[in-house]
């Protein structure tokens, strides 16, 4: 009979929405898991996980060396906790890192290493980037399962730059976890008047300097041509209020419940600005939340020209790509008509739901946790039937 693992998932924040969506679709009633992670101060709403968490403090946004001393404080009670769990989840590579020092006297543990964003310290040069980049070839190697939200990650990062196998890895982009109600998505005449009126949805975290400061400059531009509707919550971005209180046509709703009110927001205009680089290196790489939570709705994409996100718009002509580094590129925005909509709603109404709604990902990641686990208490069981075997010819 197969024995059910016990699963400790490691985060550096036990409210962030990303890592308690994965928690919760990972959460299985034939397992015991626990949370355990640092408390951030977070604008945005969040879902509570389904299973107990632990604290282990708290940390500041962005000050990576003060929560590098707190990381290495947190090695005792992460070692205490971790002896009773057959499985560690960590989100990011701090969180392997805390796992990997915290079981080193532990018998044989599952590691599994998830990786949602790529930082600007993974791929620089310099010798601070040179050594994270050492260590997290050291963390691939000896985990069980990584799991990165885009092929990409894979193709350009893990195997072009740190050359390493990847046969362990598994893709869980950043799709719905099931299927909210929404309208009907094949009325495509149920459009406004683009020509005389756009309304651009920008929704979620609010941290690409640069999309805020175009946005910015399309609305000055376009003062009764352009609505923007922003939902979601600021994080970054300098002076966000004083900016905004500046345009009348930009509207600030305030952060939503995900995926509670994804049907009202994402209806309620008729473009999704994906477009940004988010602060982050691996911009070029992944597709945003927005990406998929467009597609579902059926809401055409305005995303960044040249990112792996972009070129899906592009191939399947399902919104419009920009470079916001171009200012010249505004008149793309202004000039989309009402045929454009049609077209590109017509286009994604013909998409497969799978495209935008995960099917069976979660899944398999438990069966890999599950054979992994498998095959680490055989290890454990032969080297204890050796052990013993050694004391009793001693």
């Amino acid at each position: 009979m197969r024995e059910h693992p016990r699963i400790l998932f490691l985060t550096s924040s036990i409210n962030y929405p990303a890592f308690n969506k994965r928690i919760n679709a990972l959460s299985d009633d034939t397992m015991s898991s626990l949370v355990l992670g640092f408390e951030r101060n977070f604008e945005y709403p969040t879902k509570d996980v389904q299973i107990s968490t632990v604290s282990l403090g708290k940390i500041q946004n962005g000050n990576y060396w003060k929560r590098l001393f707190l990381i290495l404080k947190a090695i005792r009670k992460t070692a205490e906790i971790v002896g009773n769990y057959d499985t560690v989840y960590c989100f990011g590579l701090d969180m392997a890192m805390l796992a990997v020092i915290s079981t080193l006297f532990s018998p044989t543990k599952t590691l599994v290493y998830e990786v949602q964003d790529i930082r600007p310290t993974q791929t620089n040069k310099g010798l601070i980037s040179g050594i994270v980049r050492k260590i997290e070839k050291i963390i691939v190697n000896i985990s069980d399962c990584v799991v990165v939200t885009s092929q990409d990650y894979i193709c350009q990062y893990y195997e072009n730059i740190l050359r390493l196998k990847t046969e362990n890895f598994i893709v869980i982009e950043n799709k719905l976890s099931h299927a909210p109600a929404r309208q009907n998505i094949t009325n495509f005449d149920n459009t406004t008047n683009v020509e005389q009126h756009l309304t651009i949805g920008y929704f979620g975290s609010i941290r690409c300097e640069k999309a805020w400061q175009y946005l910015l400059q399309l609305c000055e531009k376009n003062p009764h041509k352009i609505k923007l509707k922003i939902h979601g919550a600021p994080s970054g971005i300098d002076n966000f209020d004083e900016r905004l209180s500046k345009h009348s046509n930009i509207q600030y709703l305030g952060p939503f419940l995900d995926p509670e009110q994804l049907e009202e927001v994402y209806s309620s205009v008729d473009v999704v600005w994906a477009a940004g680089f988010h602060g982050k290196a691996s911009y070029a790489w992944s597709r945003s939340c927005r990406f998929y939570n467009a597609g579902y709705f059926n809401k055409p994409i305005i995303s960044q020209d040249l990112t792996s996100e972009g070129k899906v718009v592009k191939n399947l002509d399902i919104g419009l790509t920009i470079d916001i580094s171009d200012p010249a590129s505004m008149k793309k925005i202004e000039d989309i008509s009402h045929q454009n909509l049609k077209t590109w709603k017509r286009n994604l109404a013909a998409l497969p739901q799978d495209m935008f709604i995960h099917n069976g990902e979660h899944k398999r990641l438990i069966e890999m946790i599950r054979e992994n686990h498998e095959h680490n208490r055989e290890a454990r069981s032969r080297k204890t039937i050796q052990n013993t075997s050694f004391k009793a010819r001693n």
